[in-house]
């Protein structure tokens, strides 16, 4: 594993397991609150039933709230987990008037208690990047870009998969917080490794829109790393629906105007993201590697590619095929106009960027 000196970054959240303080959860129909008492006593906690305030005031330590909470999870229904709300008080402090916003739902503070793990990951620099050559279709040996994908290293250095920190950091609302860190510690990398291709950077819709996720903001963290936004993608991810397009939009022109280009990733996953083509007009388009997998042996999928390359071409939008495994695959896209490929054919992802690709 490698170990970086960099400062610790603070999550400007707050931790669910502070010491000692008191719980105290307010469900939003009274008549859950026996269920809810039920748990209290089987995990033997101290507690009390406030009617007036319509709540339970629980006392709690880092030693039992985790296994408290998983208690509730598991004895009550998503409705009742999210309409119920939830506030950690430090000591034997009461919530005030100034407390009350920072209620959340038990659903989500239960999320971030599982999470704990990742907010030590990302608060103790474990997070790093490898990077995955895009290389030219045609000349498979010329290098176009990498994408960084980042990669987490549990405590005693093993590693940990990309999708469980994403579905962690989803359920505890911490999206922005892994894009925005993943994306420094891709440039970081970037400047250690002596990258100078382009780089794809994987950024979750929610993200996009946030307010310290601007153009000003990002291009002066790449430039801090030596890289310009103009060598700089960033690669829109479909694991979230978009719920405002004309921010969306609006932001992305920004990030345009700064310099940085704009991908879509997983096209041809299906139609909501070949709807998004006009909406969000990307530089580059990035075929969907299921759509990849033995196209040049499946008809139906050959149609729809074809289609979509056709598509791109008229509208001047590179294309990249994702996954390619097979000579087969590549030699299929390659008759068809396709721009630049990437998978485990041309290279795997690695610690170390590849500088020259296969002849292939």
């Amino acid at each position: 594993m490698r170990h970086l000196n960099v400062a610790k970054v603070s999550l400007q959240m707050p931790s669910p397991l502070t010491g000692e303080g008191k719980l105290y959860l307010w469900p939003a129909d009274w008549a859950d609150a026996p269920s809810m008492i039920l748990q209290l006593e089987t995990a033997q906690v101290s507690y009390e039933v406030l009617e007036l305030a319509r709540c339970m005031a629980v006392n709690v330590d880092d030693a039992c709230i985790v296994s408290l909470l998983d208690r509730l999870r598991h004895a009550h229904t998503e409705a009742q987990l999210e309409s119920t709300k939830v506030l950690l008080m430090p000591g034997q402090t009461q919530p005030g008037l100034m407390d009350i916003p920072r209620a959340e739902s038990l659903k989500s503070y239960i999320a971030q208690a599982r999470a704990r793990w990742l907010m030590d990951l990302l608060n103790n620099d474990r997070l790093d990047t490898h990077f995955q050559a895009i290389v030219d279709a045609q000349d498979t040996t010329k290098v176009y870009a990498h994408e960084a994908l980042m990669r987490g290293h549990d405590g005693e250095g093993g590693l940990i998969p990309p999708f469980r920190m994403i579905t962690a950091a989803r359920d505890a609302k911490l999206m922005g917080v892994l894009d925005t860190l993943s994306i420094s510690r891709a440039f970081r990398a970037a400047k250690e490794r002596s990258l100078s291709t382009r780089i794809f950077l994987n950024v979750t819709p929610s993200t996009i829109t946030r307010d310290s996720f601007t153009a000003h903001k990002i291009g002066r963290e790449c430039r801090a790393h030596g890289v310009e936004p103009e060598r700089v993608v960033l690669e829109l991810i479909e694991s979230e629906s978009i719920l405002d397009m004309a921010a969306t939009v609006e932001r992305l022109d920004t990030f345009r105007a700064a310099g940085f280009s704009v991908a879509l990733d997983d096209v041809g996953a299906g139609f909501s993201n070949l709807n998004l083509l006009h909406q969000l007009r990307p530089d580059v388009v990035k075929l969907d590697m299921d759509l990849t997998r033995d196209i040049h042996a499946d008809s139906y999928k050959a149609v729809v590619a074809t289609k979509i390359l056709e598509l791109a071409a008229h509208l001047e939008i590179a294309t990249v095929v994702e996954g390619v495994e097979a000579v087969e695959e590549l030699e299929w896209f390659r008759e068809r106009g396709v721009t630049f490929a990437q998978g485990y054919l041309i290279g795997k992802p690695a610690a170390q960027p590849l500088t020259r690709g296969p002849s292939l």
